[in-house]
């Protein structure tokens, strides 16, 4: 009887622990090198992190956090751990123009590492976009929660698209290496992982519109099989139309994909209010918006 009773007890302590939600923001910030504060970044990233602090998310995928101050101010936002690699190998170094990734955990985080993905290559890739320069990856962790449960997280940020139209006939289209980027990710993610839940955010430069809507879409299911997307409007972008930086949408960009062992649950527009600066001028916190979801265990 007593062997009896303490099981029980054991069980509905164990039970009254347990994290059964996780909630999930990912938001790509725009923190690119401004010298001149032109873009209002330090502004920006100083609201930002205030909107962090006062949160309710549990786990937080950042992209375009290109430098080492703006990595170092957002890793002091109100999250105790944080995956900011600075070293990804003996030669791999993470600093200025690297991954411009960042994840932010209230439960610790274990087993980071890196991959780094495939880069265009060409003159426009450097000289133009960028895309040649900064070494987009990545990032994952498995968070230990409370109960002692094991939750995978990965964060990516795959190269841009550059199209104004769905057939690519204008432009210098990145399309095959955004296709080869999603293969990349797919064999690190579910190697590393082992069939254990995971939750796969990021600004994947694809998407159900017809800017973004390429093969590395239209294939996600065939790399990521049995993984859900979080609810989404296909009206509804994450790109921001309307604020200093940009004057088009690119249509939904910023998903957030759990597998098999997850339901993602809430999915809706973050961050995405106008803010004033200093100086009055007027301006979203990012040229995209954030996207949000609530992710249930079984």
């Amino acid at each position: 009887m007593l062997f009896g009773f303490l099981l029980m007890t054991s069980l509905l302590a164990t039970a009254a622990n347990a994290v059964t939600t996780v909630r999930v923001l990912t938001y790509n910030v725009y923190a690119k090198p401004d010298f001149s504060e032109s873009r209002f970044t330090q502004e920006r990233m100083d609201v930002l992190c205030d909107r962090l602090k006062s949160g309710t998310w549990d786990i937080v995928l950042l992209q375009e956090v290109w430098t080492k101050n703006h990595r170092a101010r957002l890793s002091r936002c109100g999250y105790s751990y944080i995956m900011n690699l600075r070293t990804t190998g003996s030669t791999d170094r993470e600093g200025n123009l690297g991954s411009g990734l960042l994840i932010l955990s209230k439960f610790p985080l274990e087993k980071q590492q890196r991959k780094v993905l495939v880069r265009p290559s060409g003159l426009k890739a450097i000289f133009k976009h960028g895309e040649r320069i900064v070494r987009k990856s990545v990032y994952l962790a498995r968070a230990r929660l409370p109960d002692g449960r094991a939750l995978w997280v990965a964060n990516t940020h795959f190269v841009a698209n550059y199209c104004k139209s769905s057939d690519f006939s204008d432009c210098a289209s990145y399309q095959k290496i955004r296709l080869l980027q999603l293969k990349q990710a797919s064999k690190f993610l579910i190697e590393k992982t082992a069939g254990e839940p995971l939750v796969f955010g990021g600004d994947f430069n694809f998407g159900p519109h017809p800017v973004s809507d390429d093969r590395a879409w239209k294939e996600f299911g065939t790399h990521f099989a049995n993984f859900t997307q979080a609810p989404f409007d296909p009206a509804v972008n994450t790109s921001c139309a309307s604020n200093t930086f940009k004057d088009h949408s690119n249509g939904k960009i910023d998903h957030v994909f759990v597998s098999k062992h997850l339901t993602p649950r809430d999915g809706a527009l973050a961050l995405n209010d106008i803010i004033t600066t200093r100086k009055g001028h007027q301006t979203h916190i990012s040229d995209h918006y954030g996207w949000e979801t609530t992710v249930d265990f079984p």
